[in-house]
């Protein structure tokens, strides 16, 4: 047996600047369960992301079930064309990723368009990252 001693969960709630709520957790090291589960509820609905398979989030297709209205339950939804920037028929694991990747690349370069995400994307993720772990020491809802 080894002792754990780094977190393997990642939990955040908050509400977004129009108002609806989110639940995000990301769990590692885990046999059983979900480990990555991120839920959006507002006030014409409900959106949830979860990971198919136990690998990697970034690695894989994720799950999105949604319901509007007075739907009872949540029902799988399709990602639109509009996402998908290689060929059908590729799997949906690390690959299909990488070429999506390349992909978007592919067109910022032949557009001569910035890549995405950008530099400010990233120091947006930073500071939210920051926000979480000053939560976590303090025991205090962040403001970003």
């Amino acid at each position: 047996m080894v002792a754990k001693n780094v977190p393997d969960q990642l939990v955040v709630n908050g509400i977004v600047a129009d108002g609806a709520v989110v639940s995000f957790q990301i769990r590692g090291g885990m046999t059983r369960g979900t480990e990555f589960l991120f839920e959006i509820h507002g006030d014409r609905g409900d959106l949830t992301l979860t990971a198919t398979t136990r690998a990697s989030m970034q690695r894989q297709e994720l799950t999105v079930r949604g319901a509007r209205g007075a739907a009872k339950k949540l029902v799988e939804l399709s990602v639109p064309a509009i996402y998908r920037w290689v060929q059908d028929g590729l799997l949906g694991d690390s690959r299909y990723n990488v070429a999506q990747l390349y992909a978007r690349l592919a067109e910022s370069i032949r557009d001569d368009k910035p890549a995405s995400p950008s530099f400010a994307a990233a120091a947006t993720r930073h500071r939210l990252l920051d926000a979480i772990m000053r939560a976590a020491e303090t025991g205090r809802k962040q403001v970003i």
